[in-house]
């Protein structure tokens, strides 16, 4: 079955010191070097039909929802939710699609996971599992 990835995207920014350290130079900075390897993660998995980047903001800051490149998509929360609402309320939309969900927060994790996502990866396996993976 075809699959969507949601990634708690600020999540996995903070855990992943390669992209922790593009911090210092900006959050967009932060923010594109998550997209880069989010497509380069993607590319190589036929599986995977989207990526979901869910970060949490106020889309008449941070631009709009939806800036895609090649199967990856940004989602900014609306003001006044939390990127991990936003990440619940995307895996209850069952679609006919298994959904995998990328984070270390254990609210999220467990949300998840009882909403029916297939698998739920940490930051860590995310980053890790660049080429080869079956996810």
């Amino acid at each position: 079955m075809r699959k969507i990835v949601i990634v708690d995207a600020y999540n996995v920014i903070h855990k992943i010191p390669a992209f922790r350290a593009r911090l210092a130079v900006s959050l967009e900075a932060a923010r594109d070097a998550l997209i880069r390897y989010a497509t380069e993660w993607k590319a190589v998995r036929r599986n995977v039909i989207e990526v979901l980047l869910v970060f949490d903001g106020d889309s008449s800051v941070h631009g709009p929802s939806g800036h895609s490149s090649r199967g990856v998509r940004q989602v900014f929360s609306p003001t006044g939710e939390k990127a991990d609402d936003r990440i619940l309320r995307l895996v209850d939309d069952t679609a006919g699609v298994e959904y995998v969900v990328v984070s270390d927060d254990g609210e999220v994790v467990r949300g998840a996971r009882a909403r029916g996502a297939t698998t739920v990866l940490s930051s860590e396996e995310f980053a890790g599992r660049r080429r080869g993976s079956s996810t």
